[in-house]
C-alpha cells in the first residue's frame, strides 16, 4: 500500500467569518444540507466506504507482557534514584555515565547546602509570577501566593529537620488546568466547568508529587477543553511562546510547556489526547513524554476523551522528565486502567551507547513536514546513528484511516462530555470549539464503531512493527508554531491543525508511548522537535534514547528563550 496521509488545504476562519460559520452549522437544517460537503472535505465519505471485519477495541489497553519482575522494576527505579542522589551529593561517578542534566537537582543541591531554602525560592517565584512577562505570557490561569508560601514553609522545616521527602522536595511544579489540585478550581480552559468551585481533593498525580515534596505553583493555561493544538484561549488569554511572543505556545498543554521553557519550574504536568503534551513541548523547546495508556493514573482529572487521553510530564530536560515519571507512574486502585501495567522501570537509563538499538523510519511520512523541520530532524537521526543506533526503513499502512479514526474518537468523546452545555448555552464556548463540536455532530454511531475497528487494526500493525524495531522516529510536528491571533480573536484552520498533529495522533489511538525533545532552532529562532515512538510499556527505552541524543546535541545547554527565569 502506498503512503496515503493527505495534506488538507482548507481556508482558515477567524472573527466574523468563523462566528457566522458556527451559527450556520449549529442549526439542524443547515447541518443536514452541509453534511455531505463537510464530510467530503473531512475525508469521511471515503472512510465510511472502507470495511474492517474485525472486532472493535474500545480502549487501547495493553496486557502486561513485561519480562521484568516487580522486584526488578522497583530495583531499577531505586538504582535510578540512588544515581541521581549520588550526583546530587557528589559527582564522583559522573564520568562513568555523563553528568546529569537535571534542573530539578539544582534546587536539591542548594537546599542541602543551605545556600537557599524553599521559602526564599517561593518568594522569588511569586515575584516572577507577578512580573509583566509572566502576566503577559498567560502561562498560568490560577496561582495562590499563600498556598505557595505554606508549602514552602513546610518544606523548609523538613530540610531543617533533615527529613526531606525526596529529590523533588521544595521543587516547584505546575499543573494543567484539567487536573485537580487543591486549592484551585479545575476549569478545563472553559467557562463551562467549575470556575467557582475549588477542587476538594488532589488528583493522584498531584498527590504523588506532593508526597515527594514538590511545591505546586498553580494551574496552567490550556486550549479550551483540550480540543485545539495552538494554545489560543480568549477565556484566559492566549498562551504565548517564550521564544517569541508573536507566536503561540501550542496546545492543549501550552501553559505547562511555556512555564517550563520560561524557567519558572523544571517540571509540569500536562495531558495528551492527540499530541497535547508533545506538541507544546516541541513548540517551546522542552521535553514532553506521553506514556502508555494507563501508565499514569488519570484519577481526579477532567478527562473529556477518556480512551485517547494520557497524563504526562513536561520537563526542562530528559533527566527532569525521567525523575517526574519515576515519581508519578505506577498502578492506582482509583484508576482501573492503571492496574494492568507492568511495574515502571528505568533499566539501562544511563547507558549512552545505542549499539544494538533498531530505530524505524517511514520515509514518506517522515518527510511530510515543513522543510526546515525535516532537515533538522534528519540531522538528529544522523546523530542517533553516530551513537550506535541502526536506522531501519519501515512501512506503515493506513495512516489516513488512523487519522480519521482518531478524529472521530476524540471529537465524539469530547462532544459527549460537554453535550448538555453545548446544546443549552453554546455561546459559552469559544467559536473554534463550537465549530469543532458542530463537526462532531456530523459523525454517526457507526463511524465511532468503525473507528474502534480501525484502532484494532492499528494496534496489531504497531505491535508487529515494534517486534521488528525498538522504536520509530519522526518529526514532533509537521509545522512550526502558529502566530498569535490579534486581540482576543480565535482562528480555526483545520489544514494547519492537521499539519501540526500529523506525527502525534497514532500514539493516542493505539495507546503507546512517545517522547519529544528539541533538536534545533529554525531560521526564525523557533524550536524544532524530534519525536520517538515505542511499543507498550517501553518508556524506559524512549527515555534512555532521548537522553543520549540530548547529551550529544546539548540543545538546552546552549539555547534559552529571551525571557528566562534562571531559578535552577
Amino acid at each position: 500500500m502506498s503512503y496515503d496521509l493527505k495534506t488538507y488545504r482548507m481556508p482558515g476562519l477567524t472573527g466574523r467569518g468563523l462566528g457566522l460559520s458556527v451559527s450556520v452549522l449549529e442549526t439542524d437544517m443547515a447541518r443536514k444540507i452541509l453534511e455531505p460537503i463537510v464530510n467530503s472535505q473531512l475525508g469521511m465519505n471515503e472512510f465510511r466506504q472502507h470495511r474492517y471485519d474485525i472486532h472493535p477495541s474500545f480502549t487501547p489497553l495493553h496486557t502486561n507482557t513485561s519480562a521484568v519482575t516487580a522486584t526488578g522494576a522497583q530495583r531499577s527505579v531505586q538504582l535510578f534514584m540512588e544515581s541521581v542522589e549520588e550526583e546530587n551529593l557528589n559527582q564522583k561517578s559522573a564520568s562513568l555515565r555523563g553528568s546529569l542534566n537535571c534542573a530539578t537537582l539544582a534546587y536539591a543541591r542548594d537546599y542541602r547546602s543551605e545556600l537557599r531554602s524553599p521559602l526564599t525560592v517561593s518568594l522569588q517565584l511569586q515575584a516572577a509570577l507577578e512580573s509583566p512577562h509572566m502576566q503577559d505570557s498567560k502561562a498560568f490561569v490560577f496561582t495562590d501566593s499563600q498556598a505557595l508560601k505554606h508549602q514552602a514553609e513546610l518544606s523548609t522545616k523538613r530540610f531543617m529537620a533533615v527529613q526531606p521527602r525526596g529529590l523533588l522536595e521544595g521543587v516547584p511544579v505546575a499543573i494543567k488546568d484539567s487536573i485537580n489540585a487543591v486549592p484551585y478550581a479545575t476549569t478545563g480552559g472553559t467557562e463551562v466547568f467549575g470556575q467557582d468551585h475549588s477542587a476538594e481533593k488532589d488528583a493522584t498525580v498531584v498527590s504523588r508529587l506532593r508526597a515527594a515534596g514538590a511545591m505546586v505553583l498553580g494551574k496552567t493555561n490550556m486550549h479550551e477543553i483540550g480540543i485545539g493544538v495552538t494554545g489560543a484561549n480568549p477565556h484566559y488569554g492566549h498562551c504565548l511562546n517564550p521564544w517569541d511572543t508573536d507566536f503561540l505556545a501550542g496546545g492543549s498543554s501550552g501553559g505547562s510547556a511555556a512555564a517550563v521553557a520560561s524557567g519558572i519550574c523544571p517540571v509540569a504536568i500536562g495531558s495528551d489526547g492527540g499530541g497535547s503534551v508533545r506538541i507544546p513541548a516541541a513548540f517551546c523547546g522542552v521535553v514532553g513524554l506521553k506514556p502508555t495508556w494507563g501508565r499514569i493514573s488519570s484519577a481526579g482529572t477532567l478527562s473529556v476523551c477518556d480512551t485517547v487521553d494520557h497524563l504526562g510530564p513536561i520537563g526542562a530536560s530528559v533527566d527532569d522528565v525521567a525523575l517526574a515519571y519515576a515519581t508519578i507512574a505506577g498502578p492506582d486502585p482509583l484508576y482501573g486502567p492503571s492496574c494492568h501495567q507492568p511495574f515502571p522501570h528505568l533499566s539501562n537509563y544511563f547507558k549512552a551507547d545505542l549499539t544494538g538499538l533498531k530505530i524505524g523510519i517511514y520515509k514518506p511520512w517522515f518527510d511530510h513536514a515543513d522543510k526546515a523541520i525535516v532537515a533538522a530532524c534528519r540531522e538528529a537521526v544522523k546523530v542517533l546513528e553516530s551513537l550506535g543506533a541502526e536506522i531501519v526503513p519501515v512501512i506503515i499502512e493506513g495512516l489516513e484511516d488512523m487519522r480519521l479514526a482518531h478524529a472521530v474518537t476524540i471529537m465524539t468523546e469530547m462532544l459527549s462530555s460537554v453535550e448538555q452545555p453545548h446544546r443549552e448555552t453554546p455561546e459559552r464556548f469559544n467559536d473554534d470549539t463550537r465549530m469543532l463540536l458542530a463537526f462532531a455532530r456530523l459523525f454517526r454511531s457507526t463511524d465511532y464503531v468503525k473507528a474502534q475497528r480501525v484502532r484494532t487494526r492499528a494496534i496489531a500493525q504497531h505491535e508487529a512493527l515494534y517486534a521488528k524495531v525498538d522504536m520509530l522516529v519522526t518529526p514532533a510536528t509537521g509545522a512550526l508554531p502558529p502566530r498569535r491571533p490579534k486581540g482576543s480573536k480565535v482562528a480555526l484552520d483545520l489544514g494547519q491543525m492537521t499539519e501540526i498533529m500529523r506525527f502525534s495522533i497514532n500514539d493516542n489511538l493505539v495507546g503507546m508511548p512517545a517522547i519529544t525533545l528539541p533538536v534545533k532552532l529554525s531560521g526564525d529562532g523557533l524550536p524544532i522537535g524530534l519525536q520517538l515512538h515505542a511499543g507498550p510499556w517501553q518508556e524506559h527505552v524512549l527515555l534512555r534514547t532521548a537522553r543520549s541524543l540530548e547529551s550529544a546535541l546539548r540543545f538546552n545547554a546552549t539555547h534559552r528563550p529571551p525571557h528566562f527565569f534562571d531559578f535552577a
